[in-house]
């Protein structure tokens, strides 16, 4: 019996929302029948600020033990439509930023491969990249599109000389030909955290930018609603992610580089349920959590219910509702 195996009968590790562990194998997840699987990507080597975010996988599932699959505000229990499981953590190699990356698109790919949404907890804002890359790997469409919340562009070529940080997904993903601009769209950036050539090369590349300001203006719905049309125009599926950084602080204190006047948390969970219902979506993931500037698990517990309501969107979906008010 492996470590991970072995403290999960201990029952000192625990799952996302007590869903049942399951290796990260096709083979095993088809025979299962998982429609969505959770897999931790606990790195950090890539982060520019402060650390932590390699406690973020655990923090999360910590977080997750009280919720129930059953949603109030959705009425629906998402166990009725979905298996949902946990794939526990995929392996960290201490210094190698190339091997932990590996194992995490392999998880992911795995997953992917299976025929079930990979839900990736993260980790630095990196592990996009290899998780993109595992999805390629089985994908049988063309291009992605994404939806992105976050603080930052994250449109860097480099940072320090580096290709790979936790700045620099989206010119990864573009430089490749998985993703083009024009299908890409950014929402919560704001502040004085975005160098300018970072937004002069989302400009250049037509990338669309939802700043929190325009949420504030015209409304979550509004936007998500445009973001989705956007990563979805022409695209074979949207792959989306969730810097938990685009929360304001107040909401959102436990991550690496917070800022003020960000996204409340109400608008957060109503976009995660809008993206639950569209049938584009493939991929999901939260990252930057990080535990030790937490307060009262407030961040992590809002990265839960986020993903709770991407499921109870799902589910709705799948029970034929749009699950509109």
């Amino acid at each position: 019996m492996g470590f991970l195996e072995t403290y999960l009968q201990c029952g000192v590790m625990n799952t996302f929302m007590k869903s049942e562990y399951i290796q990260p194998d096709k083979d095993v997840l088809k025979e299962k029948g998982a429609t969505h699987v959770v897999v931790g990507a606990p790195f950090e080597m890539c982060c520019i600020y402060r650390p932590g975010t390699g406690f973020g996988p655990q923090a999360i599932r910590r977080a997750s033990e009280q919720f129930m699959t059953y949603n109030f505000d959705l009425d629906i229990d998402i166990a009725d439509y979905l298996n949902l499981y946990d794939a526990g953590d995929a392996d960290m190699i201490p210094g190698n930023v190339a091997k932990s990356h590996l194992n995490i698109k392999n998880a992911v790919g795995e997953i992917f491969a299976a025929g079930a949404t990979p839900i990736l907890l993260g980790g630095d804002h990196s592990v996009p990249i290899p998780a993109v890359n595992g999805i390629m790997e089985h994908f049988k469409g063309g291009k992605l599109g994404l939806v992105m919340f976050d603080t930052h562009m994250d449109t860097a070529d480099t940072y320090a000389g580096e290709k790979v940080s936790n700045c620099t997904n989206n010119a990864r993903f573009i430089e490749r030909g998985i993703m083009e601009g024009k299908n890409i769209a950014h929402i919560g950036i704001r502040g004085c955290l975005n160098p300018k050539v970072e937004w002069e090369f989302a400009k250049e590349q037509g990338i669309t930018v939802f700043t929190s300001r325009d949420v504030r203006k015209s409304g979550i719905d509004h936007v998500i609603a445009r973001a989705l049309e956007i990563a979805g125009d022409g695209t074979d599926g949207i792959y989306v992610s969730v810097d938990i950084d685009c929360l304001d602080p107040a909401y959102g204190p436990g991550t690496c580089a917070p800022d003020p006047t960000g996204l409340t948390s109400w608008e957060l969970v109503d976009a995660c349920k809008e993206i639950g219902l569209d049938p584009n979506v493939i991929a999901f993931d939260v990252c930057e959590v990080a535990p030790q500037y937490d307060v009262g698990e407030i961040t992590a517990r809002v990265a839960c219910r986020a993903i709770a309501e991407y499921l109870g969107g799902v589910a709705l979906r799948k029970r034929g509702e749009r699950g509109d008010e």
